[in-house]
């Protein structure tokens, strides 16, 4: 193929120097575009219809209705007659108008115009025919000058490092699902530390693990918004998600015992919950969906290995399984519609205000109490265990510098069996290897999980700060010194779950 544009000549095939030395745009096309008043289906179709705005508007309400781009195309081609005399001189601020618009409206398109940085771009368009380029396709030349126009303006206003940054003076509205569990509650107060011109709003349906005296002390922020709220229930987000720049996702149902009792629930909140979100947060165009995942998506290790993001998923009970198939709904969205998303898989977290049913938590509550703690089957069970405000920061650098469209494995560095932890708990509170009580293991319960986070800390810098042996006496000091906090919760219908998962089980 020959480009007969000076500045864009070279010749070869496409595929082959694509990575090399040029871009070719194809499919932006179909993406939605507000212009001139309306709302396009796709940019072909307002591409088409400008043919007409001058000389038959029946003509570019037919197109507009267009139920596909090619039948856009067919109208637009069976009606040439009508195309102004002067559609040569106007056709290109036409065309730029239309792609001006779609960058500004679509982060993606935004995203990977930014990607291009200083090299060649073609625009590859199948109608290109019609459009007056002629059989050798200049129009290809033509369009991509366009987009390396605004690519260089953007540049020259700096709008990459705008897009990208961390700036605490820029004022950001995100909305926080499932901000009143453990890690969304570290997560809201790590954000408004750091960024005080950010606005925070937090959707909770206070279900069991939801407490709203975590962040009580926020009662009187005005950067602090709580609305209670179900994440399947469509208004509720819609409430929640107005006017939100960033959402992140973390609400989940996440226990995995909990998940073997009552699958249906998570099943739910999971998949369809995280759904609803996914829609909504397309209609309301959302600039990134950030979604929380887990590594237990990946199934189980053997003795070596680390799990990483290019590792195929296998689930292994109803909890994980349902974080993976939302992990795929969230991609889906991405190559689908656009929607600017990005998806961390992190290692499992410990750190204050957990819900006492997780391990560190249920252990120091318990032997405060000075009541025995349920070690599930031989105790050699390896997790990998990351500080929650490690996972904070990580989360933070995703959202700010992290690639549109892309998974980021996050993890501690600290592999440790469950015995260990047992060891390490007993050991702070100066009791015994008799306060242990064996208890028969769960169904399916994956020997070893590990995180390889080298994308993370290679392309953003990140690495967990908080040695493990420190973060665990901090966070046991913690649950020493909030009993108050904890016996509350260690009540009623947690006292019910209890017994039925330790005491009588059988």
């Amino acid at each position: 193929m020959q480009f007969r544009d000076s500045k864009l000549e070279t010749s070869g095939n496409i595929i082959g120097f694509f990575e090399r030395e040029f871009y070719v745009f194809s499919n932006f096309s179909s993406f939605q575009v507000e212009w001139c008043g309306r709302t396009w289906q796709t940019s072909e179709h307002a591409y088409q219809a400008s043919h007409f705005f001058e000389t038959d508007p029946d003509l570019v309400e037919q197109i507009h209705k267009a139920k596909s781009a090619h039948d856009a195309y067919k109208i637009a081609k069976a009606n040439k007659d009508k195309v102004p005399k002067n559609w040569e001189d106007i056709k290109i601020p036409i065309m730029e108008d239309i792609i001006r618009n779609k960058v500004e409206q679509n982060p993606y398109v935004l995203h990977k115009l930014l990607q291009t940085e200083n090299k060649l771009i073609i625009e590859d368009s199948p109608y290109d025919d019609f459009w007056g380029w002629g059989e050798n396709r200049t129009g290809r030349n033509e369009l991509g000058k366009i987009w390396m126009k605004i690519r260089e303006e953007l540049y020259q206003q700096k709008t990459k490092d705008n897009y990208l940054s961390q700036s605490t003076n820029k004022e950001r509205k995100i909305l926080i699902t499932g901000g009143a569990g453990f890690i969304g509650t570290n997560f809201i107060y790590y954000m408004l530390k750091k960024y005080p011109n950010y606005k925070i709003v937090n959707l909770d349906k206070l279900t069991y693990a939801g407490n709203l005296k975590n962040l009580e002390s926020l009662q009187d922020n005005p950067n602090y918004t709580f609305i209670k709220g179900d994440i399947c229930n469509e208004e509720d987000v819609k409430k929640a998600m107005k006017d939100c720049d960033w959402v992140v996702h973390f609400a989940a149902e996440s226990h995995v015992d909990r998940s073997i009792m009552d699958p249906d629930t998570f099943i739910r909140t999971n998949i369809l919950g995280t759904n609803v979100l996914l829609r909504i947060a397309k209609e309301l165009g959302i600039k990134r969906f950030h979604h929380i995942s887990t590594d237990e998506v990946f199934g189980e290790l053997g003795a070596d290995g680390k799990f990483h993001e290019l590792m195929a998923y296998n689930p292994r009970s109803p909890y994980s399984s349902s974080k993976a198939a939302s992990d795929h709904l969230v991609c889906a969205y991405f190559h689908t519609f656009g929607l600017p998303i990005t998806i961390s898989n992190c290692s499992n977290n410990y750190g204050p205000y957990q819900f006492p049913e997780k391990l560190i938590p249920l252990f120091a509550t318990n032997l405060i109490e000075d009541k025995k703690i349920p070690l599930y089957g031989d105790g050699l069970n390896i997790r990998d265990w990351i500080h929650v405000d490690d996972h904070s920061s990580a989360v933070d650098l995703i959202l700010h510098e992290g690639k549109i469209g892309e998974t980021y494995c996050v993890g501690g560095d600290s592999e440790k069996t469950n015995l260990e932890i047992t060891h390490l708990i007993l050991n702070y509170f100066n009791k015994g290897e008799e306060m242990i009580e064996r208890v028969p293991d769960r169904r399916g319960h994956d020997r070893r999980y590990a995180i390889d986070f080298s994308k993370i800390k290679n392309e953003l810098g990140w690495e967990p700060k908080i040695n493990f042996e420190d973060g665990i006496k901090e966070t046991l000091k913690w649950y020493k010194e909030n009993i108050n906090w904890w016996k509350e919760i260690k009540s009623g219908e947690y006292l019910e779950y209890y017994e039925k998962q330790y005491i009588n089980r059988k």
